[in-house]
């Protein structure tokens, strides 16, 4: 996904389509425009067996997407070390 500049324009893979942060698949359901230079990018993450339900991000361009699934799978991460998988199942499923 890359953002041209002054265009607004965003290029990605068609969708859905996933893709590895900080070791963990997140699938990218859907990016659909919002306004201008912005994109809701509708993800799902799959991590130890448990896919979560889909979540939206409001990004300009991949490497902000990128910069917020990172902050997004840390939250799930912590979660599991914090609470077990079965507690995490329970609250993102």
């Amino acid at each position: 996904m890359e953002s041209a500049e002054g265009g607004g324009v965003l290029t990605i893979p068609i969708s859905p389509f996933s893709i590895v942060v900080d070791g963990v698949e997140v699938e990218i359901v859907e990016v659909a425009p919002v306004m201008s230079g912005f994109y809701v990018a509708v993800c799902r993450v799959k991590f130890e067996g448990v896919v979560s339900r889909n979540f939206q991000l409001l990004v300009r361009d991949m490497e902000e997407l990128e910069r917020k699934l990172k902050v997004e799978i840390t939250k799930v991460k912590y979660m599991y070390y914090a609470f077990g998988l079965e507690e995490l199942r329970r609250r993102i499923t």
